[in-house]
């Protein structure tokens, strides 16, 4: 915690998620509170698994409990953007080697989300290698591929996320089904974990300003001749008692415009 909190006072992330957590209900949230940032858990045990989801304070949002199951370990955020339609969130930790009825359900779950017809993100530690070749991938990750193609997620993530001394493999992924709006991402390696950091960077659509309005005038109904029988009218009927020049022309100027805009 101490190496994460210190890496992220000079980073500017919004939105971090945490996979293998290995917390439980004896740790409480101001033991690995962030500063600056709303905490969302969901543990499994000290032992293994569990996931956390840290959202910056400033950011409007919601914790969708109702696209979350209790056969996964998985947090979803619905982010409400001001002026925008709200985009969801999801993280999901699949422990390795489980079976292929695990996808069945994430499969339901990204249906739920993919049913509201918005943006979509999803991140985690997948478990499924994506730098493999397709003629060698495994059963898990030709499920998590077809699961893909069906909802068309795009997968950013190009780079290996877990390295030994003896494997180099993509685990760690990010999809989302608006690639358009995705402006970059990659992995940093931090050395916190045996897992590489992985990010994406999206655009953020800035609410407009206010209209300005701008007066002018037109003269589509101007009549020269009544414009000057209302001056001679105005100024011959009304005398200043100033003798102050800039009195005088602020007078006259007033008077003028007065007449100017009811023609």
């Amino acid at each position: 915690m101490d190496q994460l909190k210190l890496y992220l006072h000079s980073q500017k992330y919004d939105i971090i998620t945490l996979n293998e957590t290995m917390l439980d209900n004896t740790v409480a949230d101001h033991e690995i509170d962030i500063n600056g940032y709303d905490i969302i858990r969901e543990d499994r045990n000290r032992h293994g698994g569990g996931v956390a989801m840290y959202v910056r304070s400033s950011i409007d949002y919601k914790v969708r409990y109702d696209l979350m199951t209790d056969n996964l370990e998985t947090i979803t955020v619905e982010i409400c953007k001001p002026k925008a339609k709200p985009f969801l969130i999801n993280t999901w930790y699949r422990p390795p080697n489980t079976s292929l009825e695990l996808f069945n359900s994430y499969e339901e779950l990204v249906k739920n989300m993919d049913s509201e017809g918005n943006e979509i993100i999803l991140i985690g530690d997948f478990n499924c290698d994506w730098s493999l070749e397709k003629d060698k991938l495994n059963s898990q990750t030709n499920k998590l591929v077809d699961l893909a193609n069906l909802f068309q997620l795009e997968q950013f993530i190009k780079q290996p996320t877990r390295i030994t001394q003896t494997t180099r493999t993509i685990i760690d992924l990010a999809f989302s089904n608006r690639p358009e709006i995705v402006l970059a991402s990659g992995v940093e390696h931090l050395g916190i974990t045996d897992h590489s950091l992985i990010y994406i960077c999206r655009k953020i659509s800035i609410p407009r300003k206010e209209p300005k309005l701008i007066s002018t005038r037109q003269f589509k109904n101007y009549s020269k001749d009544a414009f000057c029988y209302d001056l001679h009218k105005v100024f011959q009927t009304q005398s200043s008692q100033s003798s102050d020049p800039d009195s005088l022309w602020q007078e006259w100027k007033t008077k003028f415009l007065l007449i100017s805009d009811m023609h």
